[in-house]
């Protein structure tokens, strides 16, 4: 099994270098038609590192890297409020996020749910709605009198919250696994993900979904570190519990719990492989269940609801072969021209024959991996700009930078084009560098989890919102990628 795991994490590791070596190129090149200064800056920077790194590290303080990584935090912590606080958008945005804000406040407030078809038709909002109802129950308790601009403000706290999390989970988790110096440093370079900031404002699953997928990577290396006592074993339960959660509210966080399974796989320990797959599942089955059986006795969409609205997977297939490769009302509009679920299904199979058929292989393939990876990965804002200028509930002005259509945005889209072309260089860079070296630890668990993202979205309708909730973790891959290359011996680099 150990041979089998050696050989499965060798082709793994050429596949994701590839992967990440042609997103790298075909952002870099979007970028550069963009903003082009961004390149320079990045490639400045990377020059930089190349030439100083190394020394520089070498004179780093431990102590007073992360005395600083604490007081970014403070002044990262206020910034982030200010800017969700301040830059929210209007309770009737346009997109899922004020359609469901709406509903979770009138059932919070009257008991009532009018649009049954839009969550019959997309399940997975249900447990978005689910936790955001319950929180104004709560708050309703509490001031009944409150404003639905105040609970909204109560989703915005939420929403931060879960961001603040998320970074204090992988700092936690950095520090147990590299030490202060590394993990402060990384912290640091986290602190300056601008889209965290922008996303802050909307709970959405976008946020929420955050400390589950940090929460997975930190209690399975807490389930490595604790050697052979049976109390590990609880680790790796509450760490399948997050991700069965994390399903529920965001499939794509599935992924994370997936590459703890090929994690364990290489290691080479049968019995411990078969295990701990038991046990995920039991206990990933378990939780889904009954998280199914409360959001059907809150909300009651039955299955005639259910053949009637759900959209099949086929239609997101079809949605990524639309000519932008991501949402597409006209395709919305054809799925739910048909009167079942069958009916659905089949029509947009049709329309994904169809689609390859009039591209061909070649123009199907091309696709894929130009237009796709262009509208998922060649915009390093990952779309927050976009998302906080639609219907903005007031005046600000942060709005001229940080705003789409702001007068001086394109100072804040410099500065996120050239972190992001910098991130994706050290991606690719560290997985170079793992073909050779093939870790087996905690970082290979976090690859596994991006690159099922990245592989995910060429399949389905993608956008680069997607990649928020990894954002941590590209982070992670990426200061992995940097300390390769600080941390490298003269032995090694002959």
């Amino acid at each position: 099994m150990e041979k089998i795991g050696r050989k499965y994490l060798g082709v793994f590791s050429i596949i994701s270098f590839i992967s990440f070596l042609w997103i790298f190129l075909v952002a870099a090149y979007q970028i550069f038609i963009v903003n082009s200064i961004s390149v320079f800056i990045s490639v400045g920077c990377c020059a930089v590192i190349f030439l100083y790194g190394r020394k520089s590290y070498l004179y780093l303080n431990e102590d007073k890297l992360e005395k600083l990584y604490f007081i970014l935090r403070v002044l990262s912590f206020l910034f982030m409020l200010y800017i969700a606080w301040n830059l929210r958008a209007s309770i009737y945005s346009t997109w899922d996020y004020g359609a469901i804000l709406n509903d979770s406040i009138q059932i919070a407030k009257t008991n009532n749910l009018e649009r049954y078809a839009y969550y019959a038709r997309y399940p997975n909002n249900l447990l978005l709605l689910f936790i955001l109802e319950k929180v104004f129950r709560i708050v309703l308790i509490i001031v009944p009198d409150i404003s639905v601009e105040g609970l909204q403000s109560c989703s915005i706290i939420l929403s931060f919250v879960c961001v603040q999390l998320a970074i204090s989970i992988l700092y936690i988790t950095l520090r147990q696994l590299w030490g202060k110096k590394k993990a402060s440093l990384t912290g640091i370079v986290l602190l300056g993900a601008a889209p965290l900031y922008l996303y802050a404002t909307f709970a959405y699953t976008d946020t929420l979904s955050l400390p589950l997928v940090v929460g997975q990577v930190y209690l399975y290396a807490k389930f490595k570190s604790e050697g052979k006592g049976k109390e590990r074993w609880l680790f790796l339960i509450l760490g399948a519990i997050l991700g069965a959660i994390g399903f529920k509210l965001k499939m794509t966080i599935a992924f994370v719990l997936i590459a703890i399974i090929i994690n364990i796989f290489i290691q080479g320990d049968l019995k411990i492989f078969i295990k701990s797959v038991a046990l995920i599942c039991v206990t990933g089955v378990i939780t889904i269940f009954l998280m199914n059986s409360v959001l059907l006795r809150e909300y009651k969409i039955g299955p005639e609801l259910k053949d009637q609205y759900q959209f099949p997977y086929a239609h997101w297939v079809m949605m990524m072969l639309n000519d932008s490769g991501g949402y597409n009302q006209e395709d919305v509009d054809y799925t739910e021209s048909f009167d079942s679920y069958k009916e659905k299904n089949e029509a947009d199979i049709y329309k994904i024959k169809e689609r390859i058929k009039s591209r061909g292989i070649a123009g199907t393939i091309k696709h894929i991996f130009g237009v796709k990876i262009l509208r998922t990965w060649g915009l390093g804002s990952m779309g927050g700009d976009d998302y906080i200028a639609r219907l903005p509930a007031y005046k600000n002005p942060l709005q001229s930078i940080l705003c789409q259509d702001g007068k001086y945005h394109n100072v804040y889209l410099i500065y996120v084009q050239s972190y992001h072309l910098l991130m994706l260089f050290w991606i690719a860079y560290y997985l170079l560098v793992n073909i050779r070296i093939q870790e087996k630890q905690i970082e290979n668990v976090v690859v596994t989890s991006v690159w099922g993202l990245a592989a995910f979205l060429c399949i389905w309708e993608c956008n680069s919102r997607y990649l928020v909730q990894m954002l941590p973790l590209l982070v992670l891959v990426m200061m992995s990628g940097i300390y390769k290359f600080l941390e490298k011996s003269k032995e090694e680099e002959k």
